[in-house]
């Protein structure tokens, strides 16, 4: 193993684990305050980590993920179109199965419990999910847990495995919010969500195009949760 595996593995160590710790303690140890604390610390530590390791340890400079000029283009289109498809997706699964799956009342009483039972608040949250939180998402599972991954695996194992990663913290969350059948439907669509944006960056090397397709998955969802609710 050489020593930038070694560095690989301790940053995965250090990242992976961090979002279902905060889940955990959040919603089953530790309810309350005192898990809300460690909740708000592993969100904060996911996002401090990766800039503090590629400045710090592996000693580069930051950037803003750029796309070479000859090929943004038709990145950003890849990006675009399969945000279309896989968007189309999900409100196609919903309206199969999801709304049977759903109960509205568990869903209201999550949504409560959030804060987020008004329509006011639901489009505040839902512009901060799709527009920021998913390029939050892209910065730590792809740019910084897709390269970690591809130096231990190579690019083409890196791009499942940097999915499965993504999905396990959400495993846990819809199965505590919303049973055990969402929970199994929404994490195979955030594991394929993730193969398609591991995939989308291994390709292009930038967030941008993964980050427009997950724009409009994310808004897809969110328009499911606003249609029920409102």
């Amino acid at each position: 193993m050489t020593a930038e595996q070694r560095r690989a593995w301790i940053a995965l160590v250090l990242l992976v684990p961090a979002p279902t710790i905060g889940a955990l303690c959040a919603f089953i140890v530790a309810p309350g305050p005192i898990g809300q604390a460690i909740y708000t610390f592993c969100k904060l530590w996911i996002l401090a980590l990766p800039l503090i390791w590629h400045l710090g340890v592996e000693r580069k400079r930051a950037t803003f993920s750029p796309l070479a000029p000859e090929t943004r283009a038709r990145a950003l289109t890849e990006g675009l179109l399969l945000g279309l498809l896989f968007g189309a997706v999900v409100l196609a699964a919903n309206a199969l199965v999801g709304e049977r799956w759903l109960d509205l009342q568990v869903l209201g009483a999550v949504l409560e419990r959030a804060g987020l039972d008004t329509p006011a608040r639901y489009l505040g949250v839902a512009l901060y999910i799709a527009l920021f939180n998913s390029l939050l998402e892209e910065y730590v599972w792809r740019w910084f847990a897709f390269r970690q991954l591809e130096r231990v695996a190579g690019a083409r194992l890196a791009v499942p495995l940097a999915a499965l990663c993504f999905t396990l913290h959400h495993v846990l969350v819809f199965a505590i919010q919303l049973g055990p059948q969402i929970a199994v439907l929404g994490s195979a669509a955030v594991f394929v969500a993730g193969c398609l944006w591991s995939g989308l960056y291994a390709r292009w090397r930038s967030v941008w195009p993964a980050w427009i397709s997950h724009v409009l998955v994310d808004v897809a969802g969110l328009w499911i949760g606003w249609r029920l609710l409102f």
